[in-house]
């Protein structure tokens, strides 16, 4: 077994899986590590796989160059970074480190660019190129010295890193790779409870089997038992789901085809497609959901763009966005050839920063592969839900105070600007938590906390009072992207600002607050019995006890998983002075889960952190080159302000 990284994920080179006609190999083996819990110290053990692709990142950019020779030079460097930025890699000497990356830069190749290297016992400073140092220190030869160079930034101080594409893999699976190879690379990966425990019992029995490995372990004083721990978990109860015509759903909560709990009424809308797709199944099939969904569909206005002709066309696309389609329309239906696809970042950028009308993407192929009823009823909730109906709505557990706000905080990194991350904000501003006030804001990567967060949630309580003529009494925070490392931060930095937000809007308002960390970035998994065979928890599960802290944290099961194994979800309650029993804050976390209006279902989080995380990844990754809109603020509302007794 080696080590990827510093990441206690160990894999295996024999015991690996070659898909056939693909580029694409996979890798098995094991994530370890030793954890204090409240009852005790555990080792934790789980398999983990990789994907790894067999060529190298420079063949992948020698491929776009080829199969884009006719391109200028600029458009095929645009390209490149397209298909690389975000994407992680991993470096194939040393100690085989993971690297995300941040940028491609084409100023510098691998056979110009020198830096500092510190080298001796007293870190004398020389100036290597690339060249020689791979040459000097691994024992690698570069051959190609023309190649572009990947850049990392580090996420503390901004160090910039540069790696040789040559000597770097890519990971993960590749968007474009065909379904059937998708699903074989899932059947490699993707392991059942029964399963899941096999290989872990094989993997424990090896370990422990190993003398030195026990040995090591008297030494510290460790003795690890053979079998796994074993307690008793609870599961909560599905909440009541309320949607039209006085229907309400409280068990077997998979059939969300019933009428929207309130309709927003008539719009104009539109769709933009070409010759070689006709619209009329679109349109009757959309218009049979609306009769499903009690909403009254008017005939669409139809723009045909004539022939798909590649790039040419995304300019159709934006001419007729930006001269040709009728202000009227309050929402736009964009039917995309496959061989436009990467045309999506252009449509949601003029639609939402130049012409503030709402847009919906829809792949022709998608259509075509998955059948037109599946993905109108998808298509018709996504449109209703951004007009502002409420599709449904999830019933408040009894015994919740009446004036609470949820609100929902995510971090991500901007793909567009390497320097700076991305926050998304959502806040409930109504009493049955299906309004919304948001917005996003950018700050430099390397802070850990939210900069803005106090004049955020100074504007998330004016919203509120501007909807409502009245002020939340109880509010909480479900904070996404904190790791424990950063509690310290949050709790010393970010939480006093929340605090000074309230006395902002009055020197005597003082709500009640609770603050969530939500983790869903863990290896932890739980099996059932169930007779003598090993499945997955029921969905509601809850685990409190045995390997949780010493402080407030539990784990959850939200969903309903049929396929592999679930993962939970890790809540660590950091702050809490709302005096709400533990039994009623988890029964609105796991109401929550099925507030998401973009999925039939439960979701692996509360639905104000995951609108939180959607809106950031959104402008991240897709608006990140834009100015951003963001709503005006409630300071400039004359409805919006506060009497001073407030």
């Amino acid at each position: 077994f080696f080590e990827f990284g510093r990441t206690s994920r160990f894999f295996n080179r024999e015991e690996k899986e070659v898909i056939q006609e693909t580029n694409i190999v996979a890798l098995k083996g094991f994530v370890t590590s030793f954890i204090q819990y409240r009852d005790g110290l555990f080792l934790k053990i789980d398999i983990a796989s990789k994907i790894l692709r067999t060529d190298t990142v420079l063949s992948q950019i020698r491929s776009i160059e080829r199969d884009n020779e006719r391109q200028r030079r600029e458009d095929i460097e645009r390209m490149v970074r397209d298909a690389l930025i975000g994407r992680t890699v991993l470096g194939l000497y040393g100690n085989y480190r993971y690297w995300r990356i941040d940028d491609v830069d084409f100023t510098k190749t691998s056979g110009t660019f020198s830096f500092e290297d510190a080298t001796g016992e007293e870190a004398e400073r020389r100036t290597v190129n690339l060249l020689t140092y791979y040459k000097s220190k691994y024992g690698l030869d570069i051959h190609d010295s023309n190649q572009p160079l990947l850049v990392h930034r580090q996420t503390r101080g901004g160090r910039l890193c540069y790696l040789v594409p040559e000597l770097c893999v890519a990971t993960g699976v590749p968007e474009d790779m065909a379904d059937r190879w998708k699903t074989k690379v899932a059947n490699f990966c993707i392991r059942n409870p029964a399963d899941r425990m096999a290989d872990i019992r094989k993997m424990t029995s090896m370990l422990l089997g190993n003398p030195e490995a026990r040995a090591q372990c008297s030494a510290l004083g460790i003795d690890i038992r053979d079998e796994p721990v074993t307690f008793e978990g609870k599961v909560l109860a599905q909440p009541t789901l309320l949607f039209g015509r006085g229907e309400r759903l409280s068990n077997n909560l998979t059939n969300f085809k019933r009428p929207f709990y309130e309709d927003a009424g008539p719009f104009g809308w539109a769709i933009v497609h070409f010759r070689d797709f006709s619209p009329n199944n679109l349109v009757k099939t959309l218009r049979d959901m609306g009769r499903t969904f009690s909403v009254v569909l008017e005939p669409p206005r139809l723009y045909d763009l004539g022939e798909c002709y590649g790039k040419k066309s995304v300019a159709e696309v934006e001419d007729l966005l930006l001269r040709r389609l009728d202000r009227r329309i309050e929402i736009v239906v964009i039917v995309m050839p496959g061989q436009i696809k990467s045309a999506y970042k252009t449509v949601k950028r003029i639609c939402c920063m130049e012409l503030g009308m709402l847009s919906q993407v829809v792949m022709a192929t998608t259509l075509a592969r998955k059948g037109y009823e599946p993905i109108c009823s998808k298509l018709l909730q996504q449109i209703a839900a951004k007009r502002g109906s409420k599709l449904w709505i999830v019933e408040r557990p009894a015994s919740l105070p009446a004036k609470m706000m949820l609100v929902g905080a995510n971090i991500s990194s901007d793909k567009g600007e390497l320097s700076r991350a991305v926050i998304g904000f959502a806040a409930t501003i109504n009493s049955t938590f299906s309004r919304y006030y948001s917005r996003v804001v950018f700050q430099k990567r390397s802070r850990e906390i939210i900069e803005n967060v106090r004049l955020l949630f100074k504007e998330a309580i004016l919203e509120w009072f501007a909807h409502n003529r009245d002020i939340p009494e109880t509010i909480i925070l479900f904070r996404d992207g904190v790791s424990e490392t950063q509690e310290f931060a949050l709790k010393t930095l970010e939480i006093p600002q929340i605090l000074a937000a309230f006395s902002d809007i009055s020197p005597d308002y003082r709500p009640k607050l609770a603050v969530i960390v939500i983790d869903k970035r863990i290896t932890q998994k739980f099996f059932a019995s169930e007779g003598n065979r090993l499945v997955n928890p029921p969905q509601g599960t809850l685990i409190d006890q045995v390997i949780v802290s010493k402080n407030y944290d539990f784990y959850m099961i939200s969903q309903d998983v049929k396929r592999g194994t679930a993962t939970p979800t890790h809540y660590r309650v950091v702050y809490d002075d709302t005096e709400i029993p533990p039994q009623v804050l988890q029964e609105l976390i796991y109401s929550q889960c099925y507030a998401y209006w973009n999925w039939s279902g439960s979701i692996r989080v509360p639905a104000p952190v995951q609108y939180a995380n959607k809106l950031s990844l959104f402008v991240g990754q897709t608006l990140n080159d834009c100015l951003l809109y963001t709503s005006p603020s409630p300071r400039d509302r004359q409805k919006s302000r506060m009497p001073s007794s407030a």
